[in-house]
């Protein structure tokens, strides 16, 4: 009996407009973009495998990535991939909840201490 294909994913409100945007930006990581473009695809409908193979990761990759936007939406993705160029994300379990209270220039800040430290 074949696998019957995975459902289209169901993308929140605005999310569409900001994982196609992350797929676009010349300034994000690669690899940011990439996850933006597997959950672009699964709500597309597109099969995970063709997914995998289109994007050049695994299936599982895939299946991960998916589970991680139906359990915590445009975070889920991310993280624990912080990128400031997504900042702030919002919601428990976004990465601004992990941070607690710092903000974008204490995080900068405190990242070039560590820089220099290194």
């Amino acid at each position: 009996m074949p696998n019957r294909p995975a459902v289209a994913l169901a993308l929140r409100d605005g999310d569409r407009e900001e994982l196609t945007r992350l797929t676009r930006s010349s300034s994000v990581r690669a690899g940011l973009a990439q996850r933006a473009r597997i959950v672009l695809l699964a709500a597309d409908g597109v099969a995970n495998t063709a997914i995998a193979e289109k994007v050049g990761v695994s299936r599982p990759t895939v299946l991960q990535r998916r589970n991680r936007y139906a359990a915590k939406g445009i975070d889920g993705p991310y993280v624990p991939h912080f990128s400031l160029s997504i900042w702030p994300p919002t919601g428990e379990g976004s990465a601004a909840a992990c941070f607690g209270v710092l903000g974008k220039e204490e995080v900068s800040d405190l990242l070039g201490e560590l820089v220099h430290l290194g």
